[in-house]
């Protein structure tokens, strides 16, 4: 972990302190003498008690910059585009990826990870393994009935697969976006809006805040359980999707401070439903401590 104190007599500290950065999860400004830590992945700095707090990790990786970003402009690109909160979807299409293509609202940006990208990315790719496939089948069934036959078959599978996985990993990792350390489809609430990110951010989808009439979110009480999330669009939509429990890899105070801090920047009403006991309490003692919009019900 490089920790970073904040210090006026450089120019460099100078130019972030007129930013009025914020740490993500607590909401208080960063200052003179504060100690700060910036997540390799995404750029956002932390405060070094709150990225203690978060595990030492942020972006699914624990990476910190050695040395101090010098762009004040790339800083402020940063902080306008913080990640508030995210979660891991499920994989099934119908709960987030056919979303944006219902409604105008939101914007969908695609990005390529190389000139390469639509061939391990898309049909040709599948159509190689499916032919190899069957080639293979076909010589095992009807020549020579050899195991070696269905052998290469899977090792050619093998390698297909694995030269897709590598293709991504390796220009993934380099898009210039704080969606990039994403390995699976996620669902987010960040200083735009909220949106979907599939892996690396290659599609990414967002629905800027002022759609939004509110929010509301459902958990169950069974552990692993499925929850909902349900946006109201300002023009009378009503969107429903499952997500994970917010509650399985994050704690119950990163999760409400970020929806604090959204409600609070949007003006825009959030619900809870919380079924059981104990986190409602939770959650209860939190909102009675602050100013949020923020309701709770079981």
């Amino acid at each position: 972990m490089h920790i970073h104190k904040i210090n006026s007599t450089s120019q460099e500290h100078q130019n972030f302190l007129a930013q009025n950065r914020k740490d993500p999860i607590t909401g208080d400004t960063i200052l003179e003498g504060d100690e700060v830590v910036f997540c390799a992945g995404c750029k956002s700095v932390f405060l070094k008690d709150t990225w203690e707090y978060l595990g030492n990790q942020h972006c699914e990786q624990s990476e910190t910059l050695v040395k101090f970003p010098l762009s004040s402009v790339k800083l402020d690109l940063v902080a306008k585009d913080d990640i508030f909160f995210y979660t891991y979807l499920y994989t099934n299409d119908k709960n987030q990826s056919y979303i944006p293509n219902l409604y105008p609202e939101w914007k969908v940006k695609k990005r390529e990870l190389s000139k390469y990208h639509y061939f391990f990315n898309d049909l040709p790719i599948y159509l190689i393994g499916i032919l190899g496939f069957l080639i293979g089948w076909f010589f095992f069934f009807f020549l020579n009935k050899n195991m070696i036959v269905l052998f290469v078959d899977f090792v050619f599978l093998f390698l297909v697969i694995l030269s897709s996985g590598w293709h991504n990993i390796k220009y993934g990792e380099k898009l210039d976006t704080i969606h990039k350390n994403f390995k699976n489809n996620v669902f987010f609430f960040s200083t735009k809006g909220i949106g979907f990110s599939s892996n690396y951010g290659i599609k990414e989808s967002t629905l800027d805040a002022h759609h939004i009439k509110s929010l509301e979110f459902v958990f169950t009480t069974k552990f692993f359980s499925v929850s909902h999330c349900i946006i109201n669009d300002i023009d009378g939509a009503k969107i429903k999707f499952q997500i994970n429990n917010f509650f399985i890899d994050k704690t119950d105070k990163e999760f409400l401070n970020a929806l604090d801090r959204f409600s609070s920047m949007f003006s825009i009403p959030i619900h809870l439903k919380i079924n059981n006991n104990e986190r409602y309490k939770s959650a209860i003692d939190f909102v009675n401590c602050t100013e949020s919009n923020i309701t709770i019900d079981k």
